[in-house]
C-alpha cells in the first residue's frame, strides 16, 4: 500500500525501468479485456475502429487484426486512469476500458521504456 500517489509512480517508474520485457519474447506483457479503440478525427468526431482486446508486447500494441509498433508511434499519453492516447502517422488514437478496470499508465510506460531502451539513452522519463 502507498501513502500518496507520488509513492506509487515512483514504485511504478522503478518497476518499469528496472524489468526486463525481453523474457516476455512473443508474449504479451499486458492484456485487457474489453476495450474500444477509436480514431479521433478532427472536426468530425471519434470513429470506433474496434471493440475487443488490447495486447500490449514489448514492442506494440495489437488489436485484433490491427498492429501499432512502437517504432512508427511517435508519441503516447495517459488520457485518464482508463484511458491511453497515442499517434501513428498524423492520426491520433485512443483506447478506453469499458469496465473501468485498468491503469492506463501502464500501456504508455511500456512505450517510453521501450524507446529508451531503442535510443540507448538511458532516460528514466516514462511520459506524463
Amino acid at each position: 500500500k502507498f501513502k500518496y500517489i507520488k509513492d506509487w509512480y515512483d514504485f511504478q517508474c522503478d518497476y518499469i525501468n528496472n524489468f526486463d520485457f525481453a523474457v516476455y519474447g512473443d508474449k504479451p506483457v499486458y492484456v485487457t479485456k474489453n476495450i474500444i479503440l477509436k480514431e479521433n478525427r478532427v472536426r468530425v468526431g471519434k470513429k470506433k475502429i474496434y471493440s475487443g482486446d488490447v495486447l500490449a508486447y514489448f514492442d506494440r500494441f495489437v488489436f485484433g487484426d490491427l498492429e501499432f509498433k512502437f517504432d512508427n508511434i511517435t508519441s503516447c499519453t495517459n488520457l485518464g486512469r482508463c484511458k491511453v492516447g497515442f499517434y501513428v502517422d498524423g492520426k491520433k488514437y485512443q483506447f478506453i476500458d469499458k469496465d473501468k478496470k485498468y491503469a492506463g499508465i501502464k500501456y504508455m510506460h511500456l512505450f517510453y521504456r521501450y524507446k529508451n531502451l531503442k535510443e540507448g539513452n538511458g532516460s528514466k522519463y516514462l511520459g506524463l
